[in-house]
């Protein structure tokens, strides 16, 4: 075993490739894509236990890039989103040709889910963060990944919220047009 031997059993190559941490880039809009599971593990925060399944984008464009899926299965202020986040857990197992688990899968079960590949379709959102509007990509629908037709979708334009006020705005208000005045 060399030196610089990679976790793959390869030796590295110095590739720029290889080498360079990847920018994030936002998925267009309803882009199908093929993914693998590479992580699926519960986590908890402040709000409670969830689960949260990490997918990789295995070909295209698009290839290496993870999207993360956090699903809250039990959420009281919103049952109808907890009930949907229970059928695409399920669909998930059914999608990779698993049983769906009559009890909490425990970390093998969820160990065996790793390398699954499945068809998913990934939509574009935002979000304000630090006043600031930011971007991301959610999972919307898991599928076979047999016979799944890949198509990269249409990346959407997001216009950025305006401050309410401006300093410039409190100086100068526009002026007055209102044509409902009866004088």
């Amino acid at each position: 075993m060399s030196f610089l031997t990679l976790t793959s059993g390869s030796r590295a190559t110095g590739s720029a490739e290889g080498a360079f941490v990847s920018q994030f880039r936002v998925i267009p809009n309803n882009s199908k894509l093929l993914a693998v599971i590479s992580k699926f593990e519960k986590k908890s925060n402040s709000n409670g236990p969830y689960w949260q399944v990490t997918w990789e984008v295995v070909q295209g464009e698009f290839k290496g890039q993870s999207i993360w899926q956090f699903l809250s299965l039990h959420n009281p202020n919103y049952p109808d989103l907890a009930d949907r986040n229970k059928e695409m857990f399920a669909r998930i197992f059914v999608c990779c040709g698993m049983a769906i688990p009559e009890i909490e899968p425990d970390a093998y079960k969820l160990a065996q889910m790793q390398g699954k590949v499945c068809g998913i379709k990934v939509i574009e959102k935002t979000y304000e963060k630090d006043g600031e509007t930011k971007e991301k990509n959610e999972i919307s629908e898991v599928h076979p990944s047999d016979a799944f037709i890949e198509e990269i979708g249409v990346k959407m334009t997001h216009h950025v919220k305006k401050q309410s006020k401006s300093a410039y705005s409190e100086v100068n208000p526009p002026p007055f047009q209102d044509d409902s005045v009866p004088f």
